[in-house]
């Protein structure tokens, strides 16, 4: 005689139960593919910065600066209290922001104002563009003759250096870091059918020229700096020079790439590389330098979703889509994920540790772990 199923067995062999079972698991899936959390390993620390408003923001090395409805605004990211907003007048539109870990700079085309002296400085021409670092401030100027200059003030408002370039591009210009005294340029030149590049170093602390390195043949649109390393990233080849003797030391080939950031990740230097002009790509190539001899170069693909921000944190490549943060291990592999409330609309890479994020939840700031 057939027993008969009991009701529990009877539900979970029900067509009921399946289509219960069915729901649960394509819910999971959907949560899944927002943001899998490998071993529950979370990749940042979240900090919520419901006050913090703008589009526009600067890292300084110890908080970040906004400039909105005329209001410069400063939040300190260890204490409140050194919290600030100052009334500067100009309409937001008109105005870009600058900083270095010891001077804050509000410019718009025609002028300057170091935040701390409370007046403006005029220049002679159209301002294009600034850069900060320590207390210096550089600014790349089209002159009213045609020919693009530099001008380099101290935070006392001091002009130090003014330097014409009628006959050549500057393609790069900037400081090693925002609390470095180290400013480069990258300044292309065209003799004949050969193009040069020329790199110069300066040590704006003791008013010096560091290093002057000629890369020929291709055109450098970005350097990083290591202690021990010049790396310079040009349109055919990565070149290492070696800090101290400004002596080239290798080049690997990254034609067809363009390198979107970099980081030292123990003792190799990342380059985070994608095909040159895309806009939104699915694959970044992940470059390994050593700082020695020879490059021992390894290329790494990884495959990313497109529409992702992405950037090189901590020595490690992240991308952020959607509510998720994912960090890569140096093989490519998903190394953990951190999952935020609301969908991130808009993302800031401020320095190797930080990432600032908007959702429609306000903003967050995000530390690298």
């Amino acid at each position: 005689m057939a027993r008969k199923k009991s009701g529990f067995k009877k539900f979970i062999t029900s067509r009921g139960f399946r289509l219960i079972l069915i729901l649960v698991l394509a819910v999971l899936a959907v949560i899944g593919g927002v943001c899998v959390i490998n071993n529950l390993k979370e990749v940042v620390s979240v900090t919520y910065m419901d006050e913090l408003a703008g589009d526009d923001f600067v890292f300084n090395g110890n908080g970040i600066i906004t400039y909105q409805n005329g209001y410069f605004n400063y939040y300190d990211l260890k204490s409140e209290k050194k919290n600030k907003s100052e009334y500067i007048g100009a309409a937001d539109d008109q105005v870009r922001i600058a900083a270095g870990s010891e001077i804050e700079i509000v410019y718009t085309d025609i002028s300057f104002r170091i935040v701390r002296l409370k007046r403006n400085i005029e220049v002679d021409g159209i301002i294009e563009g600034c850069s900060c670092g320590g207390n210096f401030a550089a600014f790349y100027i089209l002159g009213m003759n045609g020919n693009h200059r530099i001008e380099i003030y101290n935070a006392s408002g001091d002009l130090l250096r003014s330097k014409e370039y009628p006959s050549s591009v500057i393609t790069s210009f900037g400081f090693e870091s925002y609390d470095s005294n180290v400013f480069y340029t990258a300044e292309l030149m065209t003799v004949g059918q050969d193009l040069t590049t020329t790199i110069t170093t300066y040590d704006l602390g003791r008013n010096s020229i560091n290093g002057l390195l000629s890369v020929q043949g291709m055109i450098v649109g970005k350097l990083f700096f290591t202690e021990k390393s010049i790396f310079a990233v040009g349109t055919k080849q990565l070149i290492r020079y070696d800090r101290i003797t400004n002596k080239e030391i290798y080049r690997v080939l990254i034609y067809g790439y363009d390198c979107s950031s970099a980081a030292v990740s123990g003792s190799n230097v990342i380059f985070a590389l994608t095909a040159a002009g895309t806009e939104s790509p699915a694959v970044v190539k992940l470059l390994s330098v050593k700082e020695s001899d020879t490059a021992s170069d390894t290329f790494v693909t990884v495959s990313i979703e497109p529409g992702s921000y992405f950037g090189m944190l901590n020595g490690k490549l992240y991308t952020i889509k959607g509510s998720c943060i994912r960090k890569y291990a140096s093989d490519g592999s998903i190394d953990g994920s951190t999952s935020i409330e609301g969908s991130i609309d808009a993302a800031y890479f401020l320095s190797d540790r930080y990432m600032l994020v908007h959702t429609e939840m306000g903003y967050r700031l995000l530390k690298a772990k």
